[in-house]
């Protein structure tokens, strides 16, 4: 198959090395000449210099007899303008985009066929989002994926000693559990897939993963384990694009508290958020104040996310901070708009304690 991949950031890169492993003819186009040359060095693969978007650069790249085209460089509109040429004057038949832009997502009228002829849009950091949302609903779960448009959900859960099926059959499992329709579809133990039976005994430490409609969810995982409280108080460090759309998906049900650097981020952040605290500081303080404080049952790191927790190698999704312990710290009284409350706590005295006594 000959695809054409229009940007050489982390998620292209990502994919080219992925598709160069399946065989397939590649051509990735992207501005930046270094990032090109450290993907030619490393994969067997077609690089272009030059702007995705324009039809001389996707007719070199050979758009004229392409299957595919990817386009995720870091603008929506040049992916949606390279995919639009691609139809326009190629008749690609595969178009993929990414879009970031929850303005763009939310008209789907948008990527009609008439309109910008999208086929596939992907959102890397919407995934991220979502699936950290679905592990907040169901505390314990190690993972939760949506199958039929959220309908029905497939969920990982460990079995610990105490659960009222541990040491018993999975044949247990509907006598235990009338009028609840799952199925435990696979078992993972001792890092070993096993085919779960009806005779299968169900042992401590083992990876259930079965499917339920989220209503009954909490209610299967309750056969396998003590229940953990939901998350009801959260802090998020770092209002990047995850730390931001968490927050929104959140606020109507939990208490949200996001930590962010850079003031006008922060800003920008309390005017968009309704029922949430925007704390304006270093997280890696402000975090340790708040858990003494008691102000949070559960923590996600959402700093920088939009690029950290998409692509791991780049490091830990925490933000680091200087060694020196000299942070900048400005007090910011409450906002007076009816929107989120963006402020500092009053604790300016102790991180001038904290630097001076490490000097």
């Amino acid at each position: 198959m000959k695809i054409i991949i229009l940007g050489a950031g982390q998620v292209g890169s990502s994919v080219a090395a992925n598709l160069c492993n399946e065989a397939n003819d590649i051509t990735i186009i992207d501005t930046n000449p270094a990032s090109l040359q450290n993907l030619q060095d490393r994969f067997d693969l077609r690089t272009i210099v030059g702007h995705g978007s324009y039809p001389e650069v996707l007719t070199q790249a050979g758009a004229q007899d392409a299957d595919m085209i990817i386009a995720v460089t870091n603008s929506d509109e040049t992916n949606m303008i390279a995919c639009q040429i691609a139809y326009t004057l190629f008749r690609t038949p595969t178009k993929i985009a990414r879009i970031r832009e929850n303005q763009y997502q939310d008209h789907n009228e948008l990527f009609a066929q008439e309109a910008l002829p999208i086929d596939v849009l992907i959102n890397p950091e919407q995934q991220v989002t979502d699936h950290i949302r679905r592990l907040i609903e169901f505390p314990g779960a190690l993972q939760v994926l949506d199958f039929a448009d959220g309908r029905v959900q497939l969920v990982a859960a460990r079995a610990f000693y105490g659960g009222p099926l541990v040491g018993h059959q999975l044949r247990e499992l509907p006598e235990q559990l009338p009028g609840v329709e799952t199925r435990v579809v696979a078992i993972y133990r001792r890092h070993e897939a096993i085919i779960p039976r009806g005779d299968t005994v169900i042992e401590t430490g083992d990876d259930l993963f079965f499917i339920a409609a989220p209503k009954h969810i909490r209610t299967v995982m309750s056969e396998f384990q003590r229940l953990d409280s939901p998350n009801k108080r959260i802090v998020i460090a770092g209002g990047g694009n995850i730390g931001k759309r968490l927050a929104l998906a959140l606020e109507n049900r939990c208490q949200i508290k996001i930590v962010e650097n850079n003031p006008d981020r922060a800003q920008r952040i309390s005017e968009d958020l309704t029922h949430s605290y925007v704390l304006l500081g270093d997280a890696a303080y402000c975090l340790t104040l708040l858990s003494g404080q008691g102000a949070s049952t559960a923590f996600w790191g959402a700093c920088c996310l939009s690029e950290a927790l998409v692509d791991r190698t780049k490091g830990e999704a925490f933000a680091t901070y200087d060694a020196t312990l000299r942070p900048v710290v400005a007090e910011i009284q409450p906002a007076t708009r009816m929107a989120a409350k963006w402020y500092i706590p009053r604790t300016y005295p102790l991180y001038l304690a904290r630097d001076s006594a490490m000097r």
